[in-house]
Parts: C-alpha cells; sequence; structure tokens
C-alpha cells in the first residue's frame, strides 16, 4: 500500500495510467503464452541435428586440410596462432584481455577482404555446430507432451523488447532469412497442434517506418504512403551507375545492404569504417558519398542528433508511449536505437493483448 501511494501520483502526474493498465493486461498475456506453449517435432529436431552435424564435420575437415595439424576452431589460442601468426592475416581488433578478436564479425571482415577459404570453413563450423545446440536445448526443454513452455521476460532487453529463455524462441532460424548465409531450417521442428495451424504475424519494416515518423521527414514519409522503396534511394547512392545499370534481380542484395546501412544510422553506426563494413565498398568510396547519403536521410539523422542530445541532458529517453528507458551518458548514440525499438516494443505488447 505504501508503495502505490508513494507512486500513483506520480503516475498520474506523468499520464503513465495507460502504461500501468497495459502492464497488468500483459502479465495475463505473456503467463497464457507461456502455459499454452508451443510444439515441438521431436523426431525432425533430431534429423535436423544430424544434417548440422554432418555439415560441422565436413566444415571441421576442410580447415583441418587448410592447415595442416591438427587444431580446435573452438579454442581461441589456437585459432588466434593459426590465423594471425602462422598465416600472417592481420589483427583487425582485439578483446578485453588484449588478444587478437576471432570473433563472427572479425572473420567476416578477413573473409571479404582476403577471400581465403579458412574463414568460410571457421564461420561453417561454427554456425552449424551452434544448429546442433539449439535443437538439443528445443528437445531438452520439451514436457512429457512434446511442448516447449519457454520463459518470456516482457522487458528482458534495456530497450524494452521482450525476450524469451529455456530455451531462446525469438531467434529460430530460417532456411529462407535473407542474411542466413549459413541457413539452418530450425523453424521446421515446430508444429501446429492437431486440427489448428501455425501462422507468422509481423509489423513490416516497424523500426524504419517509426525512425521516419519521429524525423518528422515528410518526403520519406511521402515514399511510404506512396509505396515507394525508401531504402532504394541510399542503394542509388552508394552503388551509383551499378545500381542503375542493373536488372531487378541484381538490385536486391544491393538493396538489402543499403537497407542495413541505413539501419546503422538509427543504431548510432553512420562512420565512414562501419558503413564501409556494412556495405562491402572502400572506405574512401563511402567517404566520398556519405555527405550526400546523409543529405537525402536528413530527417533521420536530426532524430538521431535530438535522442543523443536528450541522453547527454537527460540519461533517458522517452518513448511515443511515455516509457522512460535509461541510456548511459556515455552513449548518447544509443539514444535513437532505444527509441525505436522501445517503440517498437510497446506496439507489439499491445497487439499481443489484442490478439
Amino acid at each position: 500500500m505504501g508503495l502505490f501511494q508513494f507512486w500513483h501520483p506520480k503516475m498520474i502526474e506523468n499520464d503513465w495510467q495507460e502504461i500501468y493498465d497495459m502492464e497488468c493486461r500483459l502479465a495475463w498475456t505473456t503467463l497464457a503464452l507461456e502455459d499454452r506453449g508451443v510444439p515441438v517435432d521431436i523426431a525432425r529436431c533430431k534429423q535436423l541435428q544430424d544434417w548440422c552435424r554432418g555439415v560441422a564435420q565436413s566444415a571441421r575437415d576442410e580447415f583441418q586440410a587448410i592447415v595442416g595439424e591438427m587444431v580446435n576452431p573452438n579454442a581461441a589460442n589456437q585459432l588466434q596462432y593459426i590465423l594471425f601468426e602462422k598465416m600472417g592475416f592481420p589483427v583487425l581488433k582485439r578483446t578485453k584481455t588484449k588478444q587478437p578478436s576471432t570473433d563472427a564479425e572479425t572473420l567476416q571482415a578477413l573473409q571479404e577482404e582476403y577471400d581465403h577459404p579458412i574463414f568460410d570453413a571457421i564461420l561453417r563450423y561454427r554456425a552449424y555446430g551452434s544448429g546442433v545446440k539449439a535443437l538439443e536445448n528445443y528437445i531438452y526443454h520439451a514436457d512429457d507432451d512434446d511442448i516447449i513452455h519457454s520463459s518470456i521476460n516482457p522487458y528482458g532487453a534495456d530497450t524494452g523488447r521482450e525476450t524469451s529463455s529455456k530455451p531462446n524462441l525469438q531467434n529460430v532460424a530460417k532456411a529462407d532469412a535473407i542474411r542466413a548465409v549459413y541457413p539452418i531450417p530450425a523453424r521446421e521442428a515446430f508444429v501446429p497442434r492437431p486440427g489448428f495451424v501455425n501462422f507468422h504475424l509481423d509489423y513490416s519494416g516497424i523500426e524504419w517506418r517509426l525512425a521516419v515518423h519521429g524525423s518528422g521527414d515528410e518526403r520519406m514519409k511521402d515514399m511510404i504512403r506512396s509505396g515507394d522503396d525508401s531504402h532504394a534511394v541510399g542503394a542509388a547512392v552508394w552503388f551509383g551507375e551499378r545500381w542503375r545499370l542493373a536488372s531487378p534481380e541484381d538490385r536486391k542484395p544491393m538493396r538489402d545492404v543499403a537497407k542495413n546501412a541505413n539501419f546503422r544510422l538509427i543504431y548510432g553506426g553512420g562512420n565512414v569504417k562501419g558503413m564501409a563494413r556494412t556495405l562491402g565498398l572502400p572506405e574512401a568510396t563511402v567517404a566520398a558519398h556519405l555527405d550526400e547519403y546523409k543529405e537525402h536521410y536528413a530527417g533521420v539523422m536530426g532524430l538521431v542528433d535530438k535522442f543523443a542530445r536528450d541522453v547527454r541532458f537527460q540519461g533517458f529517453i522517452v518513448t511515443e508511449f511515455l516509457r522512460r528507458l535509461y541510456v548511459s551518458r556515455s552513449k548518447p548514440y544509443k539514444g535513437a536505437n532505444y527509441w525505436d525499438q522501445g517503440t517498437a516494443a510497446g506496439i507489439l505488447k499491445r497487439a499481443q493483448n489484442r490478439v
């Protein structure tokens, strides 16, 4: 009662009543989701596991053939020796303990730069090895009726988004994902109950649409309303003549990486080096066109700057639903990302309650 008496006036003062009501309802929605669970086909899980093991073993064999000695690709110190001492590849970044990094981002950057088969072998081995573990996790957490009751945390992420654990069912791999370099059809393991069907609901381009909405950029709003592709604008800037001469099929991968570059703006990574890595273009090319690109997306750039100022000044941002999300003042570039993802999370949670 004491807490209620303390917080209720603040809730009224800050117009948080709607958030409170939504949260109360969301608690019951979340409990219902967890209780009902998701059926899983254990036999299909085991088939997919065997397939992933085979692909991972093939990748490991390729790796061993390249290095010419017995090396564990999961052992960071052994991999560091092979890549940076024996083979002489440059160290692109270091870990917190000052050791050469061999994380996925580093290996992908080296692969793009040197096109050596060792990087594909390592990344493929890791991807399908992780697939084996994920599928094992689904089997382990299934109950006697082959139902998985994942634990859902409505505010598990700092941005206000939901998380799922034991097991994580929010990032189940699908074979046809746009950026699935090493596709694992794990979604095939999830089946409907007898007499039911599974279907997927999603908001199309919600984070980009919110960024445009928040920016107040009327030109970009008109493009979205009319069905034009605002990501194609960036692709035309970056790829120039190559974009203009390309067929619709050849434009798709260029458009996809331009879309990723657009999100780097929201996530605070709109620098030359980061954009070049995302786009797969030389840094000199990116530097030459970056000002033109930012001019096309001036509204979104203004949104990023606004929330960076909010973080520096008050240490938090406020979503469209008036929820405060606290951001470290030392990382003001995260402000727009928190606002965007936090607002998207608010939309999704209200939709869950309605469904």
